[in-house]
């Protein structure tokens, strides 16, 4: 579990408390509104044949027939017109209010998404936390076209640089310029219940050449090959179905089946083992993607080393910017540099596992079943804690024994009224 879990869930189970609460109020009044408008029916003609009786007032079949039509409309205007009425007005406050808040909305800015401009990120600001005390200073940093690798010590910042350029992270201050169509892959792969098919399509259009493509690119393809359903095979709800490094795949390729201009790749190559992951960076980032900006936060040395330019992050700032290939900029921090340049020998070792076999399988052929949720079911008696529940839930036995005693006076009363009409 994350750790920021536990604090969202208890947001939510506030938020659901007070819901209910609510609810139970309404209820409560929808409860009030039905017994009064019974009881005041039947009270008032009680009333009225009780006077008759004490004083003596003869009446006639015509007089009791206008006066019973006269409180069955009174009774029906208390228990459906009023009622109507006041939901009505509460309905139309509460639109007026949202459409209120939404007109008074601060409007963001756009990506700018000109064909004619050439897609590019300039940053020069600083993100500040919540109380305003900076996280990460980035001046004079410009992105363009090619594979820059975002790197640094855990923690530095890496995944939160990638959310200020999706503009979901608002405590910035200076200059933030975008010029293209943004994707994004998260960290963490997030699938919905549904086909691979619909996970990776995700609501856009269906184009089979493209999306053959990035089957292949994100090695996705051969293990689809083996599946009874292929992609059509069902993600039950979060993947539990599935490997982390196959949920991280069709995460990746979610985002790279959307053809836009900026890709933005938090760490997606951390899940997968070794070869895969050097199959899906050669593939999929190198070649599939040479032509767009791709911004990859990792943090290794092997992707770093193989990337166009790499932005280090160290102790919130930006240590150095440049391209991996070009001579270390002379002012550069020595330490940052040892950071990008260590191990590089060991990494260039590593450049033979591009000779791989694309064509080998990478799972083994398991057995699907297309069953989002299951259920058990129980047979026997229903036990007591069963009905003990449901009578807490209800608002304790004292509401219980509350309602069915005022049911039993309004039956009362009926049964009164008839037997008083019949006497009289």
């Amino acid at each position: 579990m994350n750790l920021w879990e536990e604090s969202y869930e208890k947001k939510i189970a506030k938020i659901r408390n007070e819901e209910v609460h609510l609810i139970r109020n309404v209820n409560i009044l929808l409860f009030l509104k039905l017994v009064l408008s019974e009881s005041i029916h039947n009270a008032s003609w009680y009333i009225i044949v009780a006077v008759s009786i004490w004083f003596k007032i003869q009446s006639n079949a015509g007089t009791l027939f206008v006066i019973m039509n006269s409180l069955t409309f009174v009774s029906q205007g208390i228990k459906i017109t009023f009622p109507v009425a006041i939901h009505a007005m509460a309905t139309m406050i509460a639109v007026f209010k949202r459409i209120g808040h939404t007109l008074r909305i601060k409007s963001e800015e756009s990506y700018v998404a000109d064909s004619n401009l050439s897609p590019t990120i300039n940053l020069n600001l600083k993100i500040h936390t919540a109380h305003n005390d900076t996280i990460i200073t980035l001046e004079m940093c410009n992105i363009v076209r090619g594979i820059t690798a975002v790197t640094g010590h855990i923690g530095s910042g890496k995944s939160l640089l990638l959310k200020v350029l999706t503009k979901e992270y608002k405590h910035i201050e200076g200059d933030l310029e975008v010029v293209g169509s943004i994707s994004y892959a998260s960290q963490e792969p997030w699938l919905f219940p549904s086909t691979i098919k619909h996970n990776i399509l995700f609501g856009s259009s269906y184009d089979e050449n493209r999306y053959l493509e990035v089957l292949r690119v994100c090695a996705l393809l051969e293990e689809l090959r083996l599946l009874t359903d292929g992609d059509s095979s069902i993600v039950t709800d979060g993947g539990a179905n599935l490997s982390k490094g196959q949920k991280a795949r069709i995460n990746l390729a979610r985002a790279v089946y959307k053809n836009c201009d900026i890709y933005l790749l938090d760490d997606c190559l951390a899940s997968l083992d070794a070869i895969v992951a050097d199959f899906v960076f050669e593939q999929c980032i190198k070649r599939f993607l040479k032509d767009k900006i791709v911004i990859l936060a990792t943090s290794s040395i092997k992707y770093v080393n193989r990337s166009d330019k790499v932005i280090t992050l160290e102790n919130g700032t930006l240590e150095n910017s440049h391209p991996i290939n070009s001579e270390i900029p002379k002012n550069a921090d020595t330490k940052s540099i040892k950071y990008i340049a260590r191990d590089k020998a060991k990494s260039e070792t590593d450049e033979s596992s591009e000779n791989i076999n694309h064509d080998t399988p990478l799972i083994k052929k398991t057995k699907e079943t297309r069953e989002l949720y299951t259920e058990t079911k129980v047979q026997g008696k229903v036990h007591f804690n069963v009905y003990k529940k449901y009578i807490e839930v209800n608002g304790g036995l004292v509401k219980i024994v509350l309602i069915l005693l005022i049911t039993g006076v309004i039956q009362f009363l009926k049964s009164s009224i008839n037997k008083m009409e019949s006497d009289w």
